[in-house]
């Protein structure tokens, strides 16, 4: 009775098969979505000109149809949706925490926090990058400051699933900090202050990479502190705005759930200064001035301060001058340009390896 009607299975598996080619046609998802997954789509493949051309199609294409087919977004939202919120298994990019906390664990992130991967080749080569541009800095009367921001992951470790925290054992950060004393080089641990504070708000956002305005603020005045200008702290109190719900973040794009996630987050109160220049970069060197004299502080750091230093160093100094760190071949240029009287190193706990410049 039941193979009778095999045939019939035939039709709705046909029209399920051919729905998102008909959609595609029709109705294809829009480019912005595309830039939600942080990574170019594949391109159409070019037609082959030659032998290898040929061989590399069938892989070309597949790439291609994998990128684009219709209700592709709805079915990564939902494939999204089953693994964070049912399974908590988050994908390559992401790892869902507890209380809905979300952490990047790109490259063992995660695990660079919990101390199980370690680079301290690397770090000690950090710390050697550093020294030479300290001696260069000193020749001209320039003082050199290290003092990165730490992960998400290691200030809210109890957040993370029990195999991801650190069982108490020295990490990246810990190697860089020990390697740049070693050489002389001051330096800021922002791990102490920033795990105080967050008794009094929340320091880190749950679904992004980056802290909060609060976080930000918190890092500051640990900075400014071992600088040498203890008047410059910034009393939360009176320079947070109040709390407000923001969309999800990048972890939650990365994890095809952004449009499903809110957060409640602080921002800062201050006046943003006009840009005064600005190069032409991915991520470009700028420079803002304050109405009243006072010392040039340069940043170099990554998405972790190119936003709201320029507002907290501007309260007290004359001129704030912004430089992508680039895994630590920024360009030297800008220094020569701006003559800072200081030079603030400040590069996510994540990105402290120094790359050879290509």
């Amino acid at each position: 009775m039941v193979r009778r009607y095999r045939r019939y299975w035939c039709l709705p598996l046909l029209l399920v098969l051919w729905l998102p080619i008909a959609v595609q046609g029709l109705a294809p998802d829009s480019k912005a979505l595309a830039a939600n997954e942080y990574r170019e789509l594949a391109a159409p493949p070019a037609w082959p000109g030659h032998a290898a051309g040929w061989l590399a199609l069938p892989g070309q294409l597949d790439g291609y149809l994998r990128d684009h087919f219709g209700l592709r977004h709805a079915m990564i939202r939902g494939y999204a949706r089953l693994t964070q919120h049912w399974l908590h298994a988050g994908n390559a990019l992401v790892l869902p925490g507890r209380d809905d906390w979300l952490f990047v664990r790109l490259n063992g992130m995660v695990e660079e926090s919990a101390g199980a991967l370690r680079h301290d080749r690397a770090m000690a080569h950090t710390a050697d990058v550093l020294a030479t541009l300290q001696q260069s800095l000193a020749q001209r009367g320039i003082a050199l400051l290290a003092a990165p921001p730490p992960n998400s992951a290691t200030i809210y470790p109890d957040k993370l699933p029990d195999w991801a925290a650190n069982p108490g054992v020295p990490t990246d950060y810990d190697s860089l900090l020990a390697s740049l004393a070693a050489r002389g080089i001051k330096a800021v641990d922002l791990r102490p202050a920033l795990a105080l504070a967050r008794k009094s708000g929340k320091v880190y956002l749950r679904h992004d990479t980056h802290w909060t305005g609060r976080g930000a603020l918190i890092g500051f005045n640990a900075v400014a502190q071992a600088a040498g200008h203890p008047d410059w702290q910034l009393d939360p109190a009176k320079v947070l705005r109040r709390p407000f719900d923001m969309p999800g973040g990048d972890l939650g794009r990365m994890l095809g759930i952004a449009e499903d996630q809110t957060e409640t987050t602080e921002e800062l109160a201050l006046p943003i200064p006009k840009v005064e220049t600005i190069s032409a970069d991915a991520y470009p060197t700028y420079s803002k001035v304050a109405a009243h004299p006072g010392p040039t502080i340069m940043v170099i750091g990554d998405s972790f301060t190119e936003a709201r230093y320029d507002t907290m160093v501007l309260q007290h100094a004359g001129r704030f001058v912004w430089v992508f760190n680039n895994f630590c071949n920024f360009d030297r240029a800008w220094i020569d340009r701006f003559q800072p009287d200081e030079v603030w190193w400040m590069v996510t706990e994540r990105n402290l390896a120094c790359w050879p410049a290509e």
